[in-house]
């Protein structure tokens, strides 16, 4: 008889744990559907944010956001003079200037260096970075908006562009700049969400 007794203990003990854990079960389901629906509103009010950055007196034009005096270069100038001036400026990017008319005609980055002269079997000591940089730059106006620079990076799947005024080339505006300066989660949402 106690045995009887035992085993009913038994069956209703496990009887209470099922229960307890069909009941945990659907109260962590319902904790994930209420978490994801979180995190993809708060994504949405950030690209929102994002596109209201002139309304809440954030910078509005590229020029509040910008890196002034990038590094610049003749194209005509080697890699490894390149490499030697970003190192000393501390820059990761140089804007190459025509030989002639100095206006910017491409970028290069230590990437670029890399990837595009160095893995090749190129000397950088003789390669030019007209060679290697990037073709059809992409520039900006100073006084152009931060929502236009977010359009023209989502568009041409870029991080920089430099900032031109006439042939003057007077700042960088970056992703990571634009980041920093406008609301930092909604500026990389509205571009995590929309590439």
């Amino acid at each position: 008889m106690a045995k009887a007794k035992s085993t009913s203990k038994k069956r209703s003990s496990s009887r209470t744990t099922a229960e307890g854990l069909r009941q945990s079960g659907r109260s962590s389901g319902q904790s994930e559907r209420s978490s994801a629906r979180t995190k993809a509103k708060t994504r949405k009010d950030a690209a929102t944010q994002a596109g209201e950055a002139s309304s809440n007196g954030t910078p509005v034009t590229v020029s509040d956001v910008m890196s002034p005096d990038p590094l610049t270069m003749l194209e005509i100038a080697t890699l490894s003079e390149a490499a030697e001036r970003m190192v000393e400026s501390g820059a990761d990017t140089v804007i190459t200037l025509h030989d002639t008319t100095a206006h910017a005609t491409g970028i290069i980055t230590f990437g670029d260096i890399v990837l595009r002269a160095v893995a090749k079997g190129l000397n950088p000591a003789t390669t030019t970075l007209s060679a290697v940089q990037s073709e059809g730059l992409v520039i900006m106006d100073p006084d152009a908006s931060v929502d236009e620079a977010v359009a023209l990076m989502r568009q041409h799947g870029i991080r920089r562009i430099p900032v031109v005024d006439g042939r003057n080339v007077l700042g960088m505006v970056t992703l990571e700049s634009i980041a920093s300066a406008v609301e930092p989660r909604a500026t990389l949402s509205a571009i995590a969400t929309q590439a």
